[in-house]
C-alpha cells in the first residue's frame, strides 16, 4: 500500500512532465489534471482493497470478496459515477469519484470481514 501511495504521489508530482509527453489539446489537459489528484486516493484504496481481497481468498473465503465486489461495483461505483457524471455535470471526474468510493468502501468492508475473523471458518480444501 505504501509503495502504491509513493508511485501515485510521484505520478501527481510529475503530471506536467507526463502530459508533456503526449500531444494533447489544452481542453483535454484541463480535463485530465484533476484525475491526477484523484488517482492518489484511488490507487491507495485500490491497493488496500486488493490486499484484503487476496487475504480473504487465501484463507478460503473467496465468496465474500466476490459478492462484495459485485454489490459495490453495481451499487456504488455505477450509480455514484452516473449521478455525478450526468446529473451534476462532473463528467469523467464524477466517474472516477465513483471508482474511488467503490474501492475505498470495498476495502473497508473486506478489512472489517478480516478483522471479524468470520473467514476462519472457511476451509481451503
Amino acid at each position: 500500500v505504501i509503495a502504491s501511495a509513493v508511485v501515485a504521489v510521484l505520478n501527481f508530482v510529475f503530471k506536467d512532465f507526463t502530459m508533456g509527453l503526449l500531444d494533447l489539446k489544452p481542453e483535454l489537459r484541463e480535463l485530465m489534471l484533476p484525475l491526477f489528484t484523484l488517482s492518489i486516493f484511488l490507487e491507495i484504496s485500490r491497493t488496500f482493497n486488493i490486499v484484503m481481497v487476496n487475504a480473504l481468498r487465501a484463507s478460503g473465503d473467496a465468496k465474500f470478496p466476490f459478492f462484495s465486489g459485485l454489490v459495490f461495483m453495481m451499487g456504488v461505483s455505477l450509480p455514484v459515477g452516473y449521478v455525478l457524471c450526468f446529473h451534476f455535470g462532473l463528467g469523467i471526474l464524477g466517474v472516477w469519484i465513483g471508482f474511488c468510493a467503490d474501492e475505498f468502501l470495498r476495502g473497508f468492508v473486506n478489512a472489517y470481514r478480516w478483522k471479524s475473523k468470520k473467514w476462519q471458518g472457511k476451509a481451503l480444501v
